[in-house]
């Protein structure tokens, strides 16, 4: 017998068969049709015989006879006219048959066999119906202890479940149960058919669940599926199919019970069923996936590692053995996905998310576009590509993630439970969506469908709980960004109930428990209720004792949970909940399997308390490990976009590094090392794909090859108008060529001298930066303010103290730069207040320290580099001067200033060759790009002017191109020729998206529109003869993003990273007459006499003596805001 355990009651079935047979319609009503077919029994068949009543004995055996014979003829070649004699010449018989006779029984049975024969291989219901007649008439005629009633029993029950899956009415159902019934109970203990007959019964108690929807009949369903395997000998081949049937069963009752008893006895089912199936079955790789999909139940449910484990393990062996044509592969595919995208979120491993993704995307491919699996298969693709998106960042993902998702939905109104679930998953992708735009029509998109997942999702189904939390969360967005309390009361609600809805010990309890605790918090910042607070802080304690201490997701529980404890000391004055609050936010930040913009948050808060205890070593340690993170997660895989969003998380990191290093006494180089790795980033990857690789070459002319042609590749990548799960080259050729490339660059940092290659500059590199003059970084934070100064010779510190970094924002908030015409007069005022501040504060202490004295002649002027950091990003410390009326006290008479954004981006406009002003080289190009009139803007009646003016003073010394009222695509094509580009237009500073700012042109349309010549198209060009860019435009050098200061996106920038040595540009908007003043000074210095000759020095000394005198004359003395914007980036 089956080694499967049973209960009492499943041993002896019987007792509880003849209480299911009072359970079922009564079997008059059952049967009432068959009445109408008992005249075709009784009716004469086609044509006439003459039988005497001495020959009808031998008659009826002679047609019986004859209907065997040909039965038999006809199950040896399959002929239908054999067939069709059979059953003639039955029915003759049947119908000569007296009633009474003892052979009329058998006589039917055979009738009745022949019929369900014939149906089988013509399926013509007419047929069947009489078929079941004819044996409904042999069950009523054979009493119940006739030997072969057992027999007859058993071919009525295969007839009644033929009609019955033809036609799925109940009473052909409850019919075929009945007759199961009679069989068993009329079968002696260990009879062969017994398994067979409970099994039966066990499968249309299955139907008629799914019928009527009584719970009763699963209990009933699993006694007799049970006691099919219990009766079966472990040798029996049947014993897998009677295993798997109360598998199934099983799993029906625990999607309504949801017991766990259910689904532990659902798991060792289908192990014995994998245990008992032959590797050569071709059901065993569906047996495999079941066993997996219930593992993966249960780890849910219980979060048993083991269970997940195992659940991988088996789904991988059931994808592996079916065959790529496969109908089920599909299927197979996504369930081995859903296990590792589990693994994923509880070990935070990236490569099994993207396997995950690429199953989901195979099975995608191997099922057509119209199958009813389809809404499974594009909902699984989407959750996983949030996720991965959660983790890199990629907007790309997430606009994968909704236009799949959105799929789903349409692919699955014909489902409820797919319905549910796509729109469930929709409606969290775009909240998703919100988090990343903050555009509020996303969020109200968002609230509609995540209510409209909870209206349509039953409150027993698992995903209930969830639908309810996500709608929660959306409501708690609502709340931040429109105040509305009623929003964030009713969120507190719905996620209360969110919690109810969810089994104790499902894995995804902790993170509602997390979000409630979040929202009582925000709470608590509205209404000071402490008791909100102190409820949150014991929600966060339950979510965090739930969570395995290398959970993912348990750096995210413990930051809010500091933050919970720091607000509660700032409450209480209790120390020790500031030392907690330390100790989980550090913990947090060091746990590697999360993700990182969630470690970054947690350091940042970590750092924030422990500053507030004066801990600046452990301070200065965990923001070390902080920007670590960011060359981890800003890379070249994202878009500039991405980028920008994962920088932003990092903001004011670096400037706060640099002062901790200081603070605990770091060398001044080491401070600097930071501001490199954790400032223009973005820039900086762009440089680095840029960058010259002349001494590579040198050292290993294979290896640069090599880079040259991965980092082409991936600054070009193919497009393709075809979805990511149809098209398998997308994104697969970037990705395989980024994954070579970071190999490439490990094996170049083998190589003696390139270890740092391309990205960290070493000591001797920045002091070889200052080969021309100094670098002068100035770094403002609430802990310290400092200038560190680069020279050949080291590295300098010069404290400034008096350089608050609220006073600075102070001078910042007023946005003194953006007044309008009415209030320039006294915001000129207020800046040469500032221009002094500036310079009492910060420039002089530097250049009296550094012994920067007044210089009779600017070509005496030492050069200096000024990297202004965090708030001092955008200051103009070349402007800065005294109050008082010593003209000397300015920055203009002890340096000559220039700017660079970092110290890698000066040494990359150093790698382009100068030009060379041999009389045996071609002549310059200049690019003369002039917007006189612009698409809603002013117009600029200066621009001609200003065109005239350089074209007269360049004159011959250079070959003009020049483009009026030029679209962006115009200039794109020519600047790659030009080595002076002089652009005379309107410039524009995005605040929104910093790589939109740029130079405004028109479209070239029958009316124009406004166009621009954004950093982002710059950024693509990699121009190897840019020499000087001047822009003669508004706020050019402008940065406005908060977010992103130490990004300092700009144009300025653009046209620098694009390959230009030298860029000339503005800090805010300028004045139209002032700019034509500017160009003709500084043109005038680097042609002089007709001749265009110029060094490095002289770009920037040209700039310098141009807006000296403008600032030195009677019109513009004291009016610092017409002339202290211009400024020189570069070499």
């Amino acid at each position: 017998m089956s080694a499967f355990r049973s209960t009492p009651d499943e041993a002896d079935p019987t007792s509880w068969l003849k209480d299911l047979e009072t359970k079922l319609i009564p079997r008059e009503k059952r049967t009432g049709w068959m009445k109408t077919f008992q005249a075709r029994i009784h009716a004469p068949p086609c044509g006439t015989v003459h039988v005497t009543a001495g020959d009808l004995s031998d008659f009826i055996r002679a047609q019986a006879n004859a209907g065997d014979e040909m039965m038999s003829r006809y199950e040896q070649n399959g002929r239908m006219e054999d067939l069709e004699e059979a059953i003639k010449a039955s029915r003759w018989a049947v119908y000569i048959t007296p009633e009474n006779h003892p052979y009329r029984a058998a006589m039917l049975y055979n009738y009745g066999n022949m019929l369900e024969r014939r149906y089988e291989k013509i399926p013509d219901e007419e047929c069947l119906k009489e078929a079941i007649c004819v044996s409904y008439q042999v069950v009523q005629l054979v009493p119940k202890s006739h030997p072969f009633r057992l027999a007859i029993m058993d071919t009525y029950g295969k007839k009644l479940e033929l009609r019955y899956k033809r036609t799925q009415q109940i009473e052909d159902l409850e019919e075929v149960i009945w007759a199961s019934c009679q069989a068993i109970q009329a079968a002696p203990t260990g009879h062969p058919l017994r398994a067979r007959w409970l099994n039966i019964i066990g499968r249309m108690l299955k139907d008629r669940y799914e019928h009527i929807g009584q719970i009763e009949d699963l209990g009933l369903m699993i006694k007799a599926l049970r006691s099919a395997a219990q009766v079966t000998y472990d040798t029996c081949p049947d014993l897998v199919t009677y295993l798997s049937d109360l598998g199934y069963g099983l799993t029906i009752r625990y999607g309504r019970t949801w017991e766990m008893k259910d689904l532990a006895e659902v798991i060792e089912v289908f192990r014995k069923v994998v245990q008992a199936t032959p590797d050569t079955c071709p059901d065993l790789a569906n047996y495999l996936t079941k066993l997996g999909v219930e593992l993966t139940r249960r780890y849910e449910r219980i979060g048993r590692t083991e269970d997940l484990d195992e659940a991988i393990q088996v789904s991988r062996r059931a994808v592996q053995t079916t065959a790529d044509t496969s109908p089920d592969l599909a299927r197979y595919l996504t369930n081995l996905g859903s296990g590792l995208t589990r693994q994923y979120e509880r070990e935070g491993r990236r490569e099994d998310l993207e396997e995950a993704i690429e199953l989901s995307r195979r099975a995608i491919r191997a099922i057509p576009m119209d199958s009813p699996d389809l809404a499974t298969h594009l909902t699984n693709l989407g959750y996983r590509l949030v996720l991965r998106h959660e983790r890199t960042n990629k907007m790309d993902d997430l606009q994968e993630a909704m236009t799949l998702s959105r799929q789903a939905v349409e692919a699955s109104y014909n489902n409820d439970s797919d319905s549910t679930a796509s729109v469930g998953n929709l409606g969290r992708v775009l909240l998703y969506r919100y988090k990343r735009t903050k555009q509020m029509d996303h969020l109200e998109e968002a609230y509609q469908i995540c209510h409209k997942a909870v209206q349509i999702t039953p409150v027993d189904d698992p995903y209930y709980g969830k639908w309810l939390c996500n709608l929660a969360l959306v409501l708690t967005e609502r709340y931040e960004h429109t105040r509305q309390r009623k929003d964030l009361e009713v969120a507190i609600w719905w996620s209360r109930k969110s919690i109810q809805a969810s089994f104790d010990g499902d894995i995804d309890l902790r993170a509602q428990y997390n979000n409630l605790g979040t929202m009582l918090v925000t709470r608590y910042e509205q209404t000071w209720q402490f008791g909100d607070l102190e409820e949150a802080i014991r929600i966060s304690r339950r979510a965090i004792k739930a969570t395995p201490d290398d959970h993912p997701y348990l750096a995210g529980q413990l930051k809010n949970l500091g933050a919970m404890l720091k607000s509660q000391y700032e409450r209480t004055g209790c120390l020790k909940d500031l030392e907690e609050a330390i100790h989980v936010s550090r913990k947090a930040a060091r746990i590697t399997s999360a993700l990182p913009l969630e470690r970054i948050s947690a350091a940042s808060l970590a750092i924030r308390v422990m500053l507030k205890q004066e801990d600046y070593n452990n301070s200065y340690a965990l923001c070390v490990e902080a920007l670590d993170l960011l060359q981890l997660v800003c890379s070249r895989h994202l878009t500039l976009e991405d980028q920008q969003y994962v920088v932003s998380h990092f903001s004011g990191l670096a400037t706060l590094a640099c002062s901790l290093a200081l603070q605990v006494r770091q060398p001044p180089f080491r401070a600097l090392q930071l501001l490199e790795a954790g400032r223009s980033v973005i820039f900086g990857l762009i440089m680095n794909d840029r960058s010259n690789t002349s001494k590579l070459k040198a050292a290993d002319p294979t290896l640069c090859a090599l880079y040259e042609e991965l980092r082409l590749e991936i600054n070009d990548p193919a497009e393709s108008s075809q979805p990511q799960y149809v098209d398998e080259a997308v994104p697969t050729r970037r990705l395989k060529a980024l994954k070579k490339l970071e190999k490439c660059l490990h094996d170049i940092r083998q190589l003696p001298g390139f270890d740092s290659f391309p990205q960290n500059l070493n000591e001797e590199q920045m002091k070889d930066a200052s080969l021309n003059g100094s670098i002068i970084v100035v770094n403002i934070t609430r802990l310290r303010s400092d200038a560190i100064v680069v020279f050949q010779a080291g590295f300098s510190l010069v404290p400034l103290p008096g350089l608050g970094a609220v006073q600075a924002q102070r001078w910042i908030d007023q946005e003194m730069t953006s007044a309008s015409s009415s209030q320039r007069g006294e915001m000129n005022k207020k800046y040469r207040e500032f221009l002094g501040w500036l310079w009492y504060k910060c420039v002089e202490p530097i250049l009296t320290k550094l012994g920067y004295n007044v210089q009779s002649s600017p070509e005496n002027l030492p050069r200096t580099w000024w990297i202004g950091t965090g708030l001092a990003s955008s200051f103009p410390f070349h402007a800065a001067r005294g109050l008082r009326a010593d003209e000397n006290d300015n920055t203009s008479s002890r340096v000559l200033s220039s700017y660079t954004t970092t110290i890698k981006a000066l040494l990359h406009a150093r790698e382009r060759v100068p030009a060379s002003f041999s009389p045996n080289e071609q002549l310059l190009n200049l690019l003369m790009v002039t917007m006189a009139h612009t698409p809603g803007e002013d117009d600029l009646p200066g621009v001609k002017c200003e065109r005239s003016i350089v074209l007269d003073l360049l004159g011959s010394s250079v070959h003009v191109n020049k483009l009026d009222q030029p679209d962006s695509a115009s200039v794109m094509r020519q600047i790659g020729d030009c080595h002076i580009a002089h652009f005379a237009c309107h410039g524009m500073s995005d605040v929104a998206d910093p790589f939109q700012s740029g130079l405004l042109l028109q479209t070239n349309t029958t009316i124009p529109e406004k166009e621009i010549l954004s950093v982002r198209k710059l950024c693509k060009q990699n121009l190897p003869h840019g020499e000087i860019a001047y822009l003669s435009a508004c706020s050019t050098a402008e940065n406005r993003v908060k977010q992103l200061l130490d990004e300092v996106v700009h144009v300025v920038n653009g046209f620098q990273v694009a390959g230009f040595r030298h860029v000339i540009g503005a800090l805010w908007p300028s004045d139209d007459r002032v700019c034509v003043k500017v160009a003709k000074l500084f043109y005038t210095e680097i042609c002089r006499n007709g001749v265009l000759e110029y060094t490095d020095r002289d770009v920037a000394l040209a700039l310098h003596k141009a807006v000296s005198v403008i600032s030195t004359s009677d019109d513009y003395r004291k009016r610092p805001l017409h002339w202290a914007q211009y400024v020189h980036y570069g070499a």
